[in-house]
């Protein structure tokens, strides 16, 4: 008799729309985005199925979300009548324009803005719109004016590592929690240039400065944590400043695409797992739903991620947060030289990516 409990995921991500008003030059979606919007129907009975299997989460995502021109409403349906926590994540330029009254006073709306520049003529060589700081910005004192609880994401990349000071003095100025990510490489795009060696040393600046303005911060770190000189590496983790939250090899997180086809994470919207006919009758109850999610093509898939990157991962004591890094790291760089070499004792100096 089989008693073990069933997957369920703790988070679901909509994608109201591939559509975007920014074109940033480090968007990981360059050709898979839809330039279409979620259908209002689709979100509820997907909503409604995995609120009663025991999702409690959402994140609400695009392309740019706040272009849908439900977004208000979806949001208040989510946070309201299911009673998901929800993340709303946006560029903030649309509710500079038209902010979203109806969210003021609901504890389970959360907005995260994401800031891609750190002054005007940043964010034009980063977007191409010329008035987009500004009303990001506009967003960013709307959100604290009307007491909703937000928070300012920057993407650490090349086009961004330059800037991080002023990311941070304005975020200090603007009285607001700072979260990095870190730039990925595109699904789309295989010549997009990144350089991991360029975060971990960004990553102990940022550290540092925002330790002396006081400014609260943390860091989404999907790399080997060991690319972290260790000291630092376990200061972060102490004091509650990084996290990596992958939920694909534990099935603790799925994604609705905006044309309502089934993936498993954001960074793999080319890789539908169920189309959006299949969607419909998966979400037709919890049961239908739950059978899908624990069937043995998705158990085969987690299984395929669930594994260390490196045998000396296996001895690490952060070795069930990171588990070596996202797998997109894998597809471009081999990091199993700064893996064994950051796990043998008095050589972590000496240690590069």
């Amino acid at each position: 008799m089989n008693t073990k409990k069933p997957v369920i995921p703790i988070r679901v991500w909509f994608s109201l729309t591939g559509i975007c008003n920014n074109s940033c030059s480090w968007c990981y979606r360059s050709g898979s985005e839809i330039p279409v919007f979620l259908d209002v129907d689709v979100i509820k009975k997907a909503a409604e199925t995995l609120r009663k299997a025991g999702t409690k989460r959402c994140t609400v995502i695009g392309g740019e979300p706040s272009l849908h021109k439900e977004y208000e409403s979806i949001v208040n349906y989510l946070a309201t009548e299911q009673n998901f926590m929800v993340s709303f994540i946006t560029n903030g330029r649309v509710l500079a324009r038209k902010f979203p009254s109806s969210w003021i006073g609901n504890k389970n709306i959360r907005a995260i803005v994401s800031l891609h520049g750190a002054n005007s003529e940043h964010y034009l060589e980063n977007t191409g719109r010329p008035k987009g700081f500004e009303e990001a910005i506009s967003a960013i004192r709307v959100l604290n004016a009307n007491g909703l609880t937000h928070a300012v994401n920057v993407v650490l990349g090349k086009e961004n590592i330059n800037h991080i000071i002023e990311f941070i003095e304005l975020a200090k100025r603007e009285n607001v929690k700072l979260t990095f990510t870190m730039g990925m490489p595109s699904i789309d795009d295989p010549n997009h240039e990144v350089n991991p060696a360029t975060y971990t040393e960004a990553i102990r600046i940022i550290n540092g400065y925002c330790k002396q303005k006081q400014q609260h911060h943390c860091f989404i770190f999907s790399l080997p944590w060991c690319a972290i000189e260790e000291e630092l590496l376990d200061n972060l983790v102490e004091e509650g400043n990084l996290f990596f939250n992958c939920p694909v090899d534990k099935g603790l997180g799925i994604v609705i695409k905006e044309d309502g086809a089934i993936t498993v994470c954001t960074h793999l919207s080319n890789m539908d797992i169920a189309s959006s006919t299949e969607a419909e009758s998966i979400f037709t109850d919890t049961s239908s739903f739950t059978e899908f999610w624990n069937s043995k093509k998705l158990s085969s898939l987690r299984e395929t991620v669930s594994v260390y990157r490196s045998s000396e991962c296996i001895e690490c004591k952060y070795r069930f947060y990171c588990k070596g890094g996202c797998p997109l790291w894998w597809n471009k760089f081999d990091f199993r030289p700064i893996i064994n070499c950051r796990r043998k004792k008095g050589e972590q100096n000496d240690c590069t990516t």
